[in-house]
C-alpha cells in the first residue's frame, strides 16, 4: 500500500505543498469491516521528521481530538517536482467514543489529521477514495486542489458495512404529501385591481422588468403577489410577468394550491400540485383595439394543475437539486387559458433554477421532504438516489 501511495503521491506533490500535507489513508466514505481494526493512516508532508497527529471527532466531548501518541515523517525523500515528500504512517484503532451509531444502524467515525508548523497545527488535505484517478483527470496544483479533495476535508468520513440506507417507497411519499398539503402552501397572483397602482409612466418599476416602456400594457400588475409559505416561516414572494396575446393582457388572480402530491419519474423526484378553482383564475385586459368589447375580462382554469420534476443533489449533507422542469395544465381548450398555463409553467421553470432566492426556499423544502420520509431526524445527507420507483437515502456521519 506504501508503494502504491508513493508512486501516486509523487504525481500530486504540489497540491500537498499546497496544503499542510497530504493524508491518503484512510479516504472519505471508506468503508470498515468493523469498530475495533486497526485502521493505517498514512500520507505526506513537505518536511521530515515533523510531527504527525491523528484526530478523530469524540462523540462524549463533542469535539475533535488526538488519537494515540505522535509520529513523524520519515527523513527518506520521494523526490518530485517542486520539492520532496516525506512520508508518515500511525496504525491506529479509534476507541468507542469515536463510534457514532446511525439513525438506521451501523456506526460512523470522523477522521484527519493535522501537523505542526511555526508551533501552529495544520489540517492536513484529506481525499476521496477515487484520488488517483481524479489526478489524472486535473494534473495540476490548482486543480486537483479544487477538485480532488474530500468533500468533507480536512476530516475523512468512515462507515461500518453494516451502516443503514432508507428506501423511500410510493406509500411513504403518499403520506409525506398528505402532511406536506398542510405545511407548504403556493400562490400565483400578479393582479391588482386597481389600475395603475403598481405599473404606471410615473413608477416604471412597478412594471414588469424590460416592460416599462408601455405602462398601459401592464396596467393592472402587482409585483410580488406570488407566494411561497411553510409553516413558521415568513412568506418568499415573487413576481411573474402577466401574458400578452394582443390585444390582450392576461393576469393570474390569486390561484392558490390546494394538495400535493410526491412522486419519482425515472431518476427525478416530481412534485404535483393541485390549485384550487373558486372564482376567476384569470383576468383578461384589452386594450387599444377596436374589438375589446367582444372580449370577456375573467376566464376559468378547470382542474388547474403543475408537475415540477428534480434532478435531486447534495451539498453540505443536505439535499437540493440541480435542475427543474416546470409545467402547467388545465382541461380547459380555450386558446387563451392554455396559453396563459404554458407561460405559467415557464415562469415556474425560470424561477426554480434562475431566482437564487426560490432556490434555496425550494431546496429546504425538498431537504425536508426527503429528510421526513427517511428517518434521518438531524443527520446530514450523504447521497440520494432514485430509480425504479424508489428513493435510497443514504445518511451521513455528523459531527454532533
Amino acid at each position: 500500500m506504501k508503494t502504491n501511495l508513493a508512486t501516486t503521491c509523487a504525481a500530486v506533490a504540489t497540491a500537498c505543498l499546497a496544503t499542510a500535507g497530504c493524508m491518503l489513508s484512510p479516504t472519505d466514505d471508506q468503508i470498515v469491516s468493523s469498530t475495533t481494526g486497526v485502521l493505517n493512516f498514512q500520507g505526506y508532508l513537505t518536511q521530515p521528521n515533523a510531527p504527525v497527529n491523528v484526530r478523530a471527532w469524540n462523540y462524549v466531548t463533542h469535539a475533535m481530538q488526538d488519537v494515540g501518541p505522535q509520529v513523524r515523517s520519515g527523513t527518506a525523500p520521494v523526490s518530485v517536482s517542486g520539492g520532496p515528500l516525506y512520508a508518515w504512517s500511525a496504525p491506529r484503532a479509534l476507541p468507542a467514543a469515536y463510534w457514532r451509531t446511525g439513525p438506521l444502524g451501523g456506526q460512523c467515525a470522523a477522521v484527519g489529521a493535522q501537523t505542526t508548523s511555526s508551533s501552529a497545527r495544520q489540517n492536513m488535505m484529506t481525499v476521496e477514495q477515487d484520488w488517483g484517478s481524479c489526478w489524472t483527470q486535473h494534473p495540476s496544483v490548482g486543480e486537483f486542489y479544487g477538485n480532488c479533495q474530500a468533500d468533507s476535508s480536512p476530516v475523512a468520513k468512515l462507515y461500518t458495512s453494516n451502516w443503514g440506507e432508507a428506501t423511500v417507497n410510493q406509500g411513504i411519499l403518499d403520506v409525506a404529501a398528505i402532511l406536506a398539503s398542510g405545511q407548504i402552501s403556493l400562490v400565483f397572483d400578479n393582479f391588482t385591481p386597481t389600475q395603475g397602482q403598481f405599473c404606471n409612466s410615473g413608477n416604471p418599476g412597478g412594471c414588469p422588468p424590460g416592460l416599462s416602456s408601455d405602462p398601459e400594457t401592464y396596467q393592472f400588475y402587482q409585483p410580488n403577489a406570488s407566494s411561497i409559505t411553510q409553516t413558521g416561516q415568513p412568506p418568499l414572494t415573487f413576481s411573474i410577468t402577466p401574458t400578452r396575446q394582443s390585444p390582450l393582457t392576461v393576469y393570474i388572480d390569486d390561484l392558490r394550491s390546494r394538495r400535493l402530491t410526491f412522486g419519482t419519474s425515472g431518476a427525478r423526484f416530481v412534485l404535483g400540485i393541485q390549485f384550487e378553482e373558486a372564482g376567476p383564475e384569470l383576468r383578461l385586459n384589452c386594450i387599444r383595439d377596436f374589438t375589446c368589447f367582444a372580449y370577456p375580462t375573467t376566464m376559468e382554469l378547470p382542474t388547474p394543475r403543475a408537475s415540477i420534476s428534480f434532478e435531486l443533489v447534495v451539498r453540505d449533507g443536505q439535499v437540493t437539486y440541480r435542475d427543474a422542469t416546470a409545467t402547467f395544465t388545465t382541461s380547459s381548450t380555450d386558446g387563451n387559458a392554455r396559453s396563459a398555463a404554458t407561460a405559467i409553467g415557464a415562469a415556474m421553470t425560470e424561477k426554480l433554477n434562475g431566482e437564487a432566492t426560490i432556490k434555496s426556499a425550494v431546496g429546504a423544502a425538498l431537504d425536508s421532504i426527503i429528510r421526513q420520509t427517511a428517518n434521518l431526524g438531524t443527520f446530514p445527507v450523504a447521497a440520494v438516489t432514485i430509480g425504479g420507483g424508489l428513493i435510497q437515502v443514504r445518511p451521513g456521519c455528523p459531527l454532533d
